[in-house]
């Protein structure tokens, strides 16, 4: 779990936050302008097409509607915008808590005809459903029946964050930025305030960390080593430099010999 992550999710279960899209589905139609018409036009049928859009007869309608066709924002009504909204916020639900959430079922049976406080109410059962996220994974974490693992707060790519230059070891031809970074600090600042967040939220620290994109160098497992971190993860691509072995695949993705993958290595510090 990104500590960034965490602190977004306690924000919208809060009701403190709202990003563009909420913002818009919980507006009135009658006080969007056209560049807010415009937005929504593009960004709003951002789902996939076969799965989410063409099982909805309406959302698949105002699909066809917008992209059959020359258009401008004023080819759409007022209902037609509304439904949109509500038919991009429908879709998106996860079918579990479609099936046990009777009122958001009504709401998608409706299908069309969606109000200013069916949008406001959508985006409500939304939040209803973040503020189950965390207490949920504290109680399995309490009742030892998952590990959460963290990352830097802000989710940097620590090698680079250490040392522009370590981006030369994978690819020697880097064009690197014009500035010095020599970040040590910064990074072990990172880890620490994602220790932080966890203990403020979990009443502990995780013992793992996952780096972001699964980026590591020696540098930054010393800095583990450190802190304490007891475990870490790294790509398929390190792994097949670190051991010099090229792990070759068969013509369906398959590895052919992937016992060095399913397998811990430990770590020791210079």
């Amino acid at each position: 779990l990104v500590p960034l992550l965490l602190e977004q999710l306690e924000d919208y279960a809060n009701n403190d936050a709202q990003d563009i899209h909420s913002k818009y589905t919980i507006s009135d139609v009658s006080e969007l302008t056209i560049d807010n018409k415009n937005y929504i036009l593009d960004y709003f049928f951002d789902a996939n097409y076969s799965n989410m859009i063409e099982p909805n007869e309406q959302y698949r309608l105002l699909y066809e509607k917008r992209f059959t066709k020359n258009f401008s924002a004023n080819d759409f009504s007022d209902q037609e915008y509304s439904d949109l909204m509500a038919c991009f916020n429908l879709v998106w639900f996860d079918p579990y808590w479609v099936e046990k959430n009777d009122e958001l079922r009504a709401f998608i049976d409706k299908g069309e005809g969606y109000t200013l406080q069916d949008r406001i109410r959508i985006i409500e059962i939304q939040r209803d459903i973040i503020r189950q996220i965390i207490p949920l994974y504290r109680k399995r974490w309490e009742e030892n029946k998952i590990e959460i693992s963290t990352s830097p707060y802000y989710h940097p790519i620590l090698p680079l964050l250490i040392n522009f230059e370590s981006a030369l070891v994978a690819k020697p031809n880097t064009q690197l930025p014009q500035i010095a970074s020599q970040s040590r600090d910064d990074t072990k600042e990172q880890i620490l305030k994602s220790f932080e967040k966890f203990q403020k939220i979990f009443g502990k620290t995780p013992s793992g960390i996952w780096p972001s994109e699964q980026c590591i160098s020696p540098e930054v497992m010393d800095l583990f080593t450190e802190i304490g971190v007891k475990w870490t993860i790294a790509d398929e691509g390190i792994l097949s430099k670190t051991l010099n072995k090229e792990f070759i695949r068969n013509f369906r993705g398959i590895n052919e010999d992937p016992f060095d993958l399913c397998k811990a290595y430990s770590y020791e510090t210079g």
